[in-house]
């Protein structure tokens, strides 16, 4: 029998259920629309697009890739920046930019 660590278990659970809980939001909002809505404008049967065979479910793949992508670039952006944060400080600190303020009643160091 193969063993996996539990943190892997962990991981791929949490994976499985983040993309069972898209599909089912998915589902859900499928649901709550309308089918076949159509719009009567001067005796034209005019279709509106989501009537279109597949024009929804591809709008909503669409979507959740753009939320996907929203929040990859979010936490890819927060990583970014405190890396750049923690090298700004390493590269001040060690330039020597920044002295200690002088301390009431403290002798400056000998030099």
């Amino acid at each position: 029998m193969l063993t996996l660590p539990i943190t892997i278990i962990g991981a791929n659970f949490d994976e499985e259920a983040r993309e069972q809980q898209r599909i089912n939001d998915r589902q859900r909002r499928a649901l709550a629309r309308l089918p076949n809505v159509r719009v009567e404008s001067d005796g034209a049967g005019a279709v509106m697009a989501h009537t279109v065979p597949g024009f929804d479910e591809a709008a909503e793949l669409v979507q959740d890739h753009k939320n996907n992508v929203k929040m990859e670039m979010e936490v890819m952006l927060a990583k970014l920046e405190k890396d750049l944060t923690e090298s700004m400080v390493k590269v001040l600190l060690q330039s020597r930019v920044t002295k200690r303020r002088k301390e009431p009643g403290r002798a400056p160091p000998p030099k």
